[in-house]
């Protein structure tokens, strides 16, 4: 669950999903996520992309939805979820 984000981390969260989502199709791939971490990490290696898509990919689809982005974001943030 993702209700340990505030209303406006929600909204937040959900337009970064959105921006990595580059094909619009509601999942971000392996691709997609490796090109999100380049904006900030430009040298990020498969090693962290892979450890990235484990940590955010609940179910184990080999990609990330809306979910288990927020889900995601809650933990980083040192929420409880």
């Amino acid at each position: 669950m993702h209700h340990a984000l505030s209303p406006d981390q929600r909204d937040e969260f959900t337009q970064l999903f959105d921006r990595y989502d580059a094909n619009g199709d509601g999942l971000i791939s392996r691709e997609e996520l490796r090109e999100a971490l380049r904006e900030t990490s430009p040298s990020v290696n498969d090693h962290a992309v892979d450890g990235a898509m484990a940590a955010l990919d609940d179910d184990g689809s080999g990609s990330v939805d809306l979910t288990e982005f927020l889900t995601g974001m809650a933990v980083f943030l040192g929420r409880p979820v």
